[in-house]
């Protein structure tokens, strides 16, 4: 196995010789070493989950791909204000037309959105220097799950419950503008936790 640390070619001595768990854990303690954090496992141009590099074959190229704390926290929270501000543009277009009911699809896709929007939120409140940054995340939960319902058991109420949803993701949304803690408390060395895609 050929290994690359951002195109840079990483030789381990007596590499043959350990486990791809112990492969992958030289390569933590090089990135924590330079100050950084894996970002991304490529082979064959594809990228792969640290459990699946576990299990990947001799005589193949690997890519592991790094950044900063900060940088892969900044991504996050770009890609959760544009996710937040994408479900209110959908929920008031759907509320503007109150008298047409969304196709599934477009109920489902805005759901899983949610559900991202959700998972992030809970998981960036480790972060958070003086308690969580997000203490309504539960009600969050709450009525995502709630709304999930009505839209498959009463789909002709589902834009008036939107209002509830709708209000509380404008609120998340002004409190998304001052996150400065979290780049303070990842100087002091906190675990970021990676998101996915939108």
């Amino acid at each position: 196995m050929d290994m690359f640390i951002d195109g840079v070619p990483f030789s381990i001595l007596h590499m043959e010789s350990l486990s791809r768990e112990e492969l992958l854990d030289v390569v933590l303690e090089e990135l924590a070493g330079r100050g950084l954090v894996l970002k991304e496992i490529v082979s064959h141009g594809e990228a792969l989950s640290e459990e699946s590099f576990l299990s990947i074959p001799d005589g193949v190229e690997v890519y592991f791909l790094s950044d900063t704390k900060e940088g892969i926290v900044d991504k996050i929270i770009l890609e959760f204000k544009e996710s937040v501000d994408r479900c209110i543009s959908v929920a008031e277009g759907w509320m503007s037309r109150r008298s047409d009911i969304p196709d599934k699809n477009s109920m489902e896709r805005w759901v899983e959105s949610m559900e991202w929007i959700v998972e992030v939120m809970s998981e960036l409140n480790d972060l958070g220097e003086k308690g969580p940054l997000f203490p309504d995340v539960e009600s969050f939960r709450l009525e995502l799950g709630r709304w999930s319902t009505i839209s498959v058991e009463s789909p002709e109420r589902t834009v008036p419950e939107l209002e509830e949803t709708v209000f509380k993701l404008d609120l998340l949304r002004d409190k998304l503008e001052d996150l400065e803690s979290l780049r303070r408390n990842l100087s002091e060395g906190e675990e970021v936790v990676k998101g996915d895609d939108v």
